[in-house]
């Protein structure tokens, strides 16, 4: 029998601790990569991850400086009734805003020789917001013009326009709305059109000023049918009825004071001209005017008429007729959503 021997080979326990080392080597990389779940959660607390935002600007040097962060305008706070996520608050509107408003029938531009001179007219005027009746689309008397886009475009003014009558050929006729406050919302909605009439539509369109949404209607009623214009008022006042804001109606009513259908507006409406005006306030035809056809009116709580006058023009069969108001910022509050 051989004796054992008890030496362990050097060799063998040097290749041993090679190995060793080599495999905590390679280990320790993917232990680093794999942070705990505490560790995640913290991270994701802190830093929200950052998303790329698109480069609009027209050239580098627009670029801001990497050290100098762009600034960014505070956002307005939406207004009640625009949808946004977040928790209902109140603030008091502090100041009180004047504005003023113009209602005008232009008879499509048809006498006023060019379309900037109606543009110059009523910017003279010191319209905040301006209501138009027989404004033609893709039809005039040099050729096819879109009127609203050619006088939005020259009072450099936001607008809306309510189609009534389309044209064959393209575009239509109808009415108008300008505004230099936000347009919030537009809504044309068609109006009773017993047979042989033409058919008339009630523009309505929202507007911000300075954070209080006032309602502002536009009609041009029927001028050769006395029933339909007694329809059309009743579809109108049936259309108002549940509106909540302060609102001004404008428009050509073919209609003078003390008739049937002004009697029904002014049912819920207070007629700005028998509030605020002297004279007669006749604005048709505008050479000689003998007829008091052309009305601003007002309602709701919070908006009180300033002041009143027909302007002199004689751009048109019709005169315009021009009035200020007041919309009380003082004891009214302006209900949004937070911004979440």
């Amino acid at each position: 029998m051989r004796p054992s021997n008890t030496r362990r080979d050097p060799t063998l326990l040097l290749v041993l601790a090679l190995a060793l080392v080599l495999a905590a080597l390679v280990g320790t990389p993917m232990l680093m990569s794999a942070p705990a779940e505490d560790d995640l959660a913290k991270s994701s607390e802190v830093q929200a991850p950052s998303t790329p935002t698109p480069n609009v600007l027209s050239s580098p040097s627009a670029l801001p400086e990497p050290s100098s962060p762009a600034k960014t305008k505070p956002s307005r706070p939406p207004r009640l009734g625009i949808k946004n996520q977040g928790e209902q608050q109140c603030v008091p509107a502090d100041e009180d805003v004047d504005f003023t408003v113009v209602s005008y029938n232009i008879k499509s531009g048809h006498l006023a020789g060019s379309l900037s001179r109606i543009s110059e007219a009523l910017r003279a005027s010191g319209a905040d917001v301006v209501l138009l009746q027989e404004v033609d689309q893709l039809r005039y008397a040099s050729g096819r013009v879109d009127m609203p886009a050619v006088l939005g475009a020259q009072l450099d003014l936001p607008y809306a326009f309510g189609k009534n009558v389309p044209h064959a050929g393209g575009g239509g006729y109808g009415t108008m709305i300008l505004s230099r406050f936000p347009l919030v919302s537009v809504e044309n909605t068609f109006l009773p059109q017993p047979a042989g009439t033409q058919r008339r539509g009630l523009l309505h369109a929202v507007v911000d000023v300075d954070g209080i949404e006032l309602s502002v209607y536009n009609t041009h009623l029927q001028n050769a049918d006395a029933r339909a214009r007694l329809l059309q008022v009743a579809s109108i006042d049936a259309l108002v009825s549940a509106d909540p804001r302060p609102r001004i109606l404008g428009g050509d009513m073919n209609s003078p004071p003390g008739s049937a259908p002004m009697n029904v507006l002014t049912r819920r409406w207070t007629d700005t001209w028998n509030a605020v005006g002297n004279g007669s306030g006749r604005t048709a035809p505008a050479g000689a005017p003998r007829a008091r056809i052309d009305y601003l009116l007002h309602g709701g709580e919070g908006l009180a008429p300033l002041a009143t006058d027909v302007l002199p023009l004689r751009l048109s069969d019709h005169r315009a007729v021009r009035a200020s108001y007041r919309l009380a910022g003082d004891g009214t509050e302006i209900c949004f959503q937070k911004l979440s």
